[in-house]
């Protein structure tokens, strides 16, 4: 996997490559052994992202959790995403100060 470096362009904003380190690290920590493969696709892996570009992601788990997929993509909600939401708002307080 490219390492968020080699992901940002030098327009984007130190917060921005904050957020992105944020994000892949939740996922790598949150789902642990279970995590098979994370990939990130699209603008981003063309390293050609906007600023209004969106994140695209595959995140390959192994099988067990029984659960659907809404049931899943909630879990990532709640676990990854919220959490990091919560982590970049602290973040650019911080900023500010």
């Amino acid at each position: 996997m490219p390492t968020v470096d080699q992901l940002l362009p030098a327009a984007f904003t130190e917060l921005h490559g904050e957020c992105l380190a944020l994000v892949l690290s939740r996922i790598v920590d949150y789902y642990g052994a279970r995590l098979v493969s994370l990939a990130v696709f699209g603008s981003y892996a063309r390293r050609q992202p906007r600023f209004d570009s969106d994140l695209d992601l595959l995140i390959v788990l192994r099988s067990g959790t029984g659960s659907r997929l809404s049931q899943r993509a909630q879990e990532f909600v709640t676990n990854v995403d919220q959490p990091c939401d919560g982590d970049l708002i602290e973040g650019a307080r911080g900023v500010d100060a």
